[in-house]
């Protein structure tokens, strides 16, 4: 699901609102988070940094 869909379904008046917002709390990018889901190797590596 694109960003932009999940932004106005939770009510965020944009995708970037919406972003800054999931960075802030989850110290990465939704794309980063996303890429770290579908690659477990990766999300470990990022758990570290």
């Amino acid at each position: 699901m694109p960003i932009t869909e999940i932004a106005q379904e939770v009510g965020y008046s944009s995708n970037q609102v919406l972003a800054r917002v999931f960075a802030k709390h989850q110290q990465m990018s939704p794309s980063d988070y996303r890429r770290a889901v579908r690659d477990p190797v990766r999300s470990i590596t990022l758990q570290w940094l």
